[in-house]
């Protein structure tokens, strides 16, 4: 995930996967932080493969927040 707000938590990433009916625990959510701060950078580990080309699909360039987020594969 590019394009994270700066105050993300790891709830609002588990809810925008899960508005889009996608599953991802919290315990899946990696926010990449620098120095202590969120870089807009993070990982959501997925079930399976198909999972994350749907979540892909169905939700890249939706919003969290102000933001809209980029998704990809690794």
């Amino acid at each position: 995930m590019r394009g994270l707000p700066w105050k993300v938590t790891v709830d609002e990433i588990v809810e925008f996967y899960k508005n889009g009916d996608f599953t991802v625990k919290p315990e899946d959510v990696v926010i990449e932080r620098q120095d202590g701060k969120v870089t807009g950078f993070g990982l959501a580990f997925m079930a399976s493969v198909d999972d994350a080309e749907g979540a892909i699909d169905a939700l890249n360039r939706e919003h969290i927040g102000t933001r809209f987020i980029l998704l990809s594969t690794p």
